[in-house]
């Protein structure tokens, strides 16, 4: 499935590392809405995260870590970005 974005006056994709997300605090908040899932991760899935970080980082010591693709929407009346996607993820790592 594919989509063509015509109008992108609006849309704004950026790279940023894992602290510079939140390194912002004056720009913005980043918020979990009400309709997301709540937090379902197991202590294997943690562990797994875990792991990975572990092997990525003993091998490769000069890159960035790739966390894969976060979705956020931004609210400019309230400076809010909302996650979309990778709530999970963000969750977790917040929370080690």
């Amino acid at each position: 499935m594919s989509y063509l974005i015509e109008n992108n006056e609006h849309l704004k994709i950026t790279v940023t590392d894992f602290i510079g997300l939140f390194n912002h605090p004056d720009q913005y908040s980043v918020v979990i809405p009400e309709y997301q899932r709540p937090y379902v991760w197991t202590p294997e899935k943690v562990t797994e995260l875990l792991v990975d970080l572990k092997q990525f980082f003993e091998s490769h010591t000069d890159l960035n870590y790739f966390m894969g693709t976060l979705l956020f929407h931004q609210d400019d009346t309230q400076y809010n970005l909302s996650i979309i996607d990778g709530q999970q993820r963000i969750s977790t790592l917040l929370l080690l």
